[in-house]
């Protein structure tokens, strides 16, 4: 049972495929579109390297290249971990330490704000941007060239996607959603 596949498989395209899944501005995506783009997004991961269970840290605006890629990366069988765009250095510091992260996948913007975790990301080989990649690895090369894969045969208790708190009450934690999770929505 794979979460991403209960909301975009072939079951729920048969009943939604053509239907409206996003709308960011001016940009429309159907459901089939979502469903073309998160195979492709789980693809690209798997060849950056990423292996399912592998934590992938995303920084990226709201928008349909994000909800691709992190439903590419459940489908994928990582474990998706989306970050707050307003937190600080030092809670993106502990959360990649913390969850064990593999890849970092960051919008352009971000990484332009953050240079210093950027080149570490960079000469540890974990990053992969969205937008002008200014010689780093580039998100969207790396979609345009992916095949899909088949999804990941995710058991039900299978972490897919991971949320932190803000750390309110001392660092952020880590609250991992298995799954299960999702299925209540296919």
């Amino acid at each position: 049972m794979n979460a991403a596949e209960l909301l975009l498989g072939p079951a729920a395209l048969e009943r939604h495929g053509a239907r409206t899944a996003l709308i960011c501005g001016d940009q429309t995506v159907s459901f089939a579109e979502l469903a073309e783009r998160v195979a492709r997004s789980g693809a690209a991961l798997a060849g950056l390297g990423a292996r399912p269970g592998d934590r992938v840290l995303m920084l990226m605006r709201d928008t349909p290249e994000f909800a691709a890629a992190w439903l590419g990366a459940v489908r994928f069988g990582a474990v998706a971990v989306a970050l707050n765009s307003k937190a600080s250095e030092a809670d993106y510091r502990h959360i990649l330490a913390d969850s064990g992260a593999r890849l970092v996948l960051i919008e352009d913007v971000f990484a332009a704000a953050r240079p210093d975790l950027t080149a570490e990301l960079a000469r540890e080989g974990r990053i992969v941007v969205a937008g002008t990649a200014s010689g780093l690895p580039g998100w969207r090369e790396r979609l345009a060239a992916a095949r899909p894969l088949a999804p990941f045969d995710a058991a039900p208790e299978t972490p897919a996607f991971l949320l932190y708190s803000s750390g309110t009450t001392g660092k952020p934690k880590g609250i991992v959603h298995a799954h299960r999770a999702l299925a209540c929505v296919g």
